[in-house]
């Protein structure tokens, strides 16, 4: 378990998840929303956070390109997630 996924099981809640269009962009995005203090964690293609939408978005955006993106899904809850 990443230390991502430690943080998120331990706060017990997800922001948001986001798919990528490539893995390599999904680890770009954790790095730069890490770099704001907050958890994110990626399997394959997708992001999984409890950094605020707002913030993470533009962020990532401006890093690694809105265009990246797929899908954004906010207000996941864990049981959702473990589904997916």
């Amino acid at each position: 378990m990443s230390v991502g996924e430690r943080c998120l099981e331990e706060r017990g809640f997800l922001s948001m998840q986001i798919t990528f269009r490539n893995e390599a962009a999904a680890t770009a995005a954790v790095k730069i929303i890490n770099r704001y203090g907050y958890a994110a964690s990626a399997r394959g293609s997708v992001v999984l956070t409890d950094c605020p939408p707002l913030l993470a978005v533009p962020a990532v955006g401006r890093g690694v390109g809105l265009h990246q993106m797929q899908e954004v899904k906010f207000d996941v809850a864990p049981r959702a997630v473990q589904a997916a």
